[in-house]
């Protein structure tokens, strides 16, 4: 009843390939569709707003990256930026940032393309027996081959309901996925707070994750992200959101995406699914502060965190 350990999941060149042929099969799928113009449930992701991309570029410029154009961005433009950056220290910060950048992707009956893909169509086909979107557009299919694809000149009335009960199903299955995400998210939180309990005390080496006005968030190497509280941080400390950086106003201290920190576990909350540090300075660096795990103290955060967790992942 207790998670023994916490490892990331291996990739394979299979699981590659697989996935390949499944994003094919699902464009096949969807195309043949959009062409019938026959009712459908289509997984579509938007462009970008442009002014998001006019702040990604920004920030690029001055770590010494850039885009083409700001605006109307191509998705082969972030691809290459990512093969750019692949390997070097940048990279953890330049993929954080654009996957911020980007809106999440829905259902919808309406094909608007899907932006992350580059593709002109695409939905949900292969995964039936655990995602409902799946299962209907099977019984679509199964729909249009028992009618021939005539529904529309043969009964006008049909159609409608049938695009009315796509547009219904496309709109809660948005808002399902949103709901089992959390779900799963917050099942996983609790689990890995529950294994860093036993290890409240013990160093880890870790990367910046995320920054924010209350703190920072550190992920360790075997995917567990914890909070380092701003009060925690030697020194006074300044939020630079443009930069996605914390700096101290008066001295050398800066921490940004993709920065690598060495923090103790100092306290953790099962139930919310939280894990406490702080920042561990190396000899000749100082000392971190030293404090003692208030419960009331944790209660200011829990609001903000939570928050940024979600927008987060």
């Amino acid at each position: 009843g207790q998670p023994e350990n916490i490892t990331k999941y291996d990739i394979t060149e299979a699981n590659r390939i697989i996935e390949e042929f499944m994003l094919l099969c699902n464009e096949t799928v969807a195309e043949n569709f959009d062409w019938d113009d026959f009712p459908f449930i289509f997984r579509v992701h938007d462009k970008p707003d442009s002014e998001k991309m006019a702040g990604l570029n920004t920030f690029l410029k001055s770590i010494g990256f850039s885009l083409k154009s700001s605006g109307d961005v191509h998705p082969a433009e972030l691809q290459k930026l990512i093969a750019q950056v692949k390997g070097s220290p940048m990279e953890h910060l330049v993929n954080t940032v654009i996957l911020r950048s980007l809106k999440k992707a829905e259902y919808t009956p309406v094909n608007r393309g899907h932006f992350g893909l580059a593709s002109e169509h695409y939905c949900h086909f292969t995964s039936p027996i655990r995602r409902y979107p799946d299962l209907m557009v099977h019984r679509l299919i199964k729909k249009k081959l028992s009618i021939g694809g005539e529904i529309s000149p043969q009964n006008p009335r049909q159609m409608n309901l049938l695009t009315a009960h796509v547009f219904s199903i496309s709109q809660s299955s948005s808002e399902m996925e949103r709901k089992a995400e959390k779900a799963e998210r917050d099942l996983v939180d609790h689990y890995k707070a529950a294994y860093m309990e036993r290890h409240i005390g013990d160093t880890f080496t870790g990367v910046v994750s995320g920054v924010t006005g209350f703190g920072m968030f550190v992920e360790l190497e075997n995917t567990v992200e914890g909070l380092v509280k701003l009060g925690d941080l030697d020194g006074y400390y300044i939020f630079d959101r443009d930069n996605h950086a914390l700096y101290m106003k008066s001295g050398p201290g800066r921490y940004t995406i993709g920065t690598v920190v060495k923090v103790r576990v100092v306290s953790v909350n099962i139930n919310l699914g939280e894990v406490d540090m702080v920042v561990v300075r190396e000899k000749g660096q100082g000392s971190s502060k030293k404090r003692s795990h208030n419960p009331k103290r944790k209660s200011n955060y829990k609001a903000k965190y939570n928050t940024h967790k979600r927008k987060h992942k």
